[in-house]
């Protein structure tokens, strides 16, 4: 039965709902927690999957202590800002727990939660559908910075929260690797063991959120193949951005009676060509505008002669 289409609920003796947390969402299990349960009370759980049918197995385990998941993100993902991109800094290695809780009006609306490593390789990736909390396995992440992108499904409007647990340097003795060395160490002897993240933010945490700062494309280059009035000319570029989630807008004004040309370039898009058309002989100047989906721009102007 999967997982997301399984819910339980506890009632105390009157058949009311007991405040409860969700605890695991996916591969296969859900776990649930209610704390502060009154000794010899009478408590009614409820299992229920709507539109689903299949065999479940329900545990119950008074002995455990209570979990305290800690509140990574929060935000809310719309058609103005389909995606949320944030920096995770991790000073020693560390095995995260995820919970992605979303709220919506819309059914078909959901959010993606990807991982990518300083190589910009995915690592990790959660989808919580409308209204639901999903968890997925969880991830060991070795010192270094990580780009984590929240990402809207559907048409409406979705809140998300990312929750969880985090145990830091889960594993035992193991054979010297320098990616396991931990990094953003504050060296400084007076004072307990501290981090010291980008931004010169000092820290107790061996991990560190951040909003990512988005860098402004640059590097624009051009280069305009030989034109005749009447055929084809190709303008080709190319340019850098380190932001590698962020794609580009590209606005070219030919200097000529025709009307601009607007080309949208994708995620990981760093060249482009584009074909035009002039009507008439002369000198013309091409401005090209480019800009990246947080709002950083930048130009460059290049000339051609149309015989």
């Amino acid at each position: 039965m999967p997982a997301r289409r399984l819910d339980v609920t506890i009632f105390d003796g009157n058949l009311n709902p007991v405040p409860a947390t969700i605890l695991a969402n996916g591969n296969g299990t859900f776990r649930v927690q209610a704390a502060n349960l009154k000794p010899g009370g009478n408590y009614f759980l409820e299992v229920a999957a709507p539109g689903s049918v299949g065999n479940y197995t329900l545990v119950v385990d008074g002995m455990q202590p209570a979990a305290n998941l800690t509140t990574f993100m929060a935000g809310t993902l719309d058609a103005a800002q389909p995606n949320a991109v944030f920096q995770l800094y991790v000073a020693q290695s560390q095995l995260f727990s995820w919970l992605l809780t979303t709220q919506t009006a819309d059914p078909g609306a959901g959010v993606v939660m990807e991982i990518f490593n300083s190589q910009a390789l995915l690592v990790s990736t959660l989808t919580a559908p409308a209204n639901t909390t999903v968890s997925g396995p969880s991830d060991f992440l070795t010192p270094g910075t990580y780009t984590v992108r929240f990402r809207k499904l559907g048409a409406g409007p979705i809140s998300y929260t990312l929750r969880g647990d985090v145990l830091t340097e889960p594993i035992g003795p193991v054979l010297d690797d320098p990616t396991l060395h931990p990094q953003f160490i504050y060296n400084d002897a007076t004072v307990p063991v501290l981090f010291i993240y980008p931004g010169n933010v000092i820290s107790p945490k061996p991990y560190q959120w951040a909003v990512a700062a988005n860098t402004p494309p640059s590097a624009l280059t051009l280069v305009v193949g030989p034109a005749s009035a009447g055929s084809a000319v190709t303008l080709s570029g190319s340019f850098a951005d380190p932001d590698f989630l962020d794609a580009h807008t590209l606005l070219v004004d030919w200097g000529s009676a025709e009307p601009p040309t607007t080309l949208a370039l994708g995620v990981n898009v760093l060249t482009f060509t584009i074909d035009h058309i002039f009507a008439s002989p002369g000198v013309y100047s091409i401005l090209v505008s480019l800009t990246d989906n947080a709002g950083g721009s930048t130009t460059a102007v290049t000339q051609v002669t149309v015989a």
